[in-house]
């Protein structure tokens, strides 16, 4: 999947649940042959009888190439394909669009797609097809007895693999009831308000693990948990909070549009933590589990509420790196080492958005593309000297396209996916910074907002560049028909030097 640390949103825990639902899938139909599934029998039974009465009626009923009922359910449930084709076509699933179950409508590939969770998930369906392919021989071979072995060994596969929801369901249960280990409560119920503590966590763990199995949760699974959700969650009392459900949440902070201000609270984050290590305490005191993926895990809570911030050999490194990709890759991570522009705002920036304003070319960044996080995000962007001098304007004139960068990829979690799976690894970037806070792509807006702020730029205008509430102040934006003005605002952009330690220019 990953080396240690390293993020990727959501993307093994999708391939892992498919990965079960298969395999629960495959398994469910197989009971029919050891008379464990009617619903299924009764399906069966209405397709032989029938293919039955069609012999019956043309003079072939007693044909020697009519399969028997027995031999046409291991047929019909056994496929005879080949173990690493049928887990290759599961697995492609994961690349159809959502909108469609046809093979015709396959999202476009690059190689960070393919990680080490995919290959060692599609190893893993491979190896279970190879022990279907066993047991349909050992049917048609008439050796019973070993083809129960390997249903039973398959059936003790699945039921052993309780999922984490339902294990924290039982870990919450066992604390209403005063039944955890007397280490975790002094062998007390739990009173309303710490069960209301504990829910509220699981409520986000648990849409985050659902369905699951708990060999399944790693160390970097529940890293990317907290470093790039929960730390990066809204705070409760915020409309945005109020308004959203929980998978709603996820998708927004997926897309970068959560700014720092309104984000939780380290102590938040440290109870859900501490939440979480209590369940992992149960799961290996009570219910003799392995709580090695909680002791593994490299986040730890911040003493510090405040992100991590790029320093600026690391962005010189992440630019070089991202060089070599295509432009679906390179322009929005350029972009947003020279703007502060979130996620979403990049991903839905248009061709029309990229204009010339007062002679400054300029970005505009606008609800009329997409969704924003708030009106103040509405603004203009002039654009870096740097991002010209790379060939920006060319490349949005060469677009055919209404959106510039929709074209490769609608997903919310590209850029995050691309961090997490390419970047990061490349670059060799920590998880996290030298006092603990951790590490995303997240700081490269912070980075941006940093920067101007060391360069003397005032607060006001820096809000104004990354999009940030005025605080009631004068919207600068609504300025920028000035010359004078939309010229300042270029200067303070082109404030923003990224280079290497040496003074070399990233190419």
């Amino acid at each position: 999947m990953k080396k240690s640390g390293e993020t990727q949103i959501m993307e093994d825990l999708k391939i892992r649940k498919l990965v079960r639902s298969v395999i629960e899938s495959e398994i469910q139909q197989i009971d029919v042959l050891f008379n464990n599934n009617e619903d299924l029998e009764d399906v069966l039974y209405r397709q032989y009888r029938k293919s039955y009465l069609e012999r019956q009626f043309s003079g072939g009923l007693y044909d020697k190439d009519l399969d028997t009922y027995s031999i046409f359910k291991i047929k019909k449930i056994c496929s005879s394909q080949d173990a690493g084709y049928r887990a290759g076509t599961a697995l492609k699933k994961l690349f159809l669009s959502e909108d469609s179950n046809s093979s015709e409508n396959i999202l476009e590939l690059d190689a960070s797609d393919f990680t080490k969770e995919f290959f060692k998930s599609e190893e893993e369906l491979e190896k279970f097809y190879l022990r279907v392919n066993h047991l349909k021989d050992h049917l048609l071979n008439g050796d019973i007895d070993s083809a129960e072995q390997i249903y039973l060994n398959l059936k003790k596969m699945i039921e052993g693999r309780r999922t984490f929801n339902e294990l924290f369901e039982q870990f919450m249960r066992a604390g209403l009831e005063g039944t955890l280990h007397k280490s975790m409560s002094g062998g007390e119920p739990w009173d309303e308000t710490r069960y209301k503590d504990v829910k509220n966590s699981f409520n986000l763990f648990g849409y985050y693990f659902e369905g699951t199995s708990m060999q399944d949760v790693t160390s970097n699974e529940l890293d990317t948990l907290f470093r790039e959700y929960l730390s990066n969650f809204p705070r409760r009392n915020l409309r945005i909070a109020k308004q959203n459900t929980i998978p709603e949440l996820f998708e927004i902070v997926a897309q970068g549009i959560i700014s720092e201000d309104d984000m939780v609270r380290g102590k938040t984050v440290a109870n859900h933590y501490k939440n979480l290590a209590t369940f992992y305490n149960y799961y290996e005191k009570v219910l003799g589990g392995n709580s090695q993926a909680f002791r593994f895990m490299n986040f730890k809570p911040a003493n510090s509420e405040k992100r991590a911030v790029f320093s600026v050999g690391q962005v010189f490194k992440m630019l070089t790196c991202v060089s070599s990709l295509g432009p679906g890759k390179k322009w929005p991570i350029y972009i947003m080492a020279h703007t502060g522009m979130r996620n979403a705002e990049i991903m839905q920036l248009r061709k029309e958005d990229i204009l010339e304003l007062n002679g400054v070319h300029s970005i505009r960044v606008t609800e009329e593309a997409g969704e924003l996080k708030t009106i103040s995000s509405n603004r203009i962007i002039p654009i870096h000297k740097w991002l010209i001098e790379q060939g920006f304007i060319e490349f949005v004139e060469d677009c055919k396209e209404e959106y510039l960068f929709k074209r490769y990829s609608t997903s919310d979690r590209y850029l995050t996916r691309l961090y997490a799976n390419f970047i990061k690894k490349e670059c060799d970037f920590p998880d996290t910074d030298g006092i603990g806070r951790p590490l995303s792509l997240y700081s490269l807006r912070h980075f941006v907002v940093t920067t101007l702020r060391t360069k003397n730029v005032p607060d006001m205008y820096v809000k104004a560049i990354v999009g940030h509430s005025l605080s009631g102040q004068q919207d600068i934006t609504d300025n920028y028909s000035h010359p004078d003005d939309i010229k300042l605002m270029q200067e303070y952009i082109n404030s923003i030097s990224i280079s290497a330690e040496s003074g070399e220019s990233a190419k």
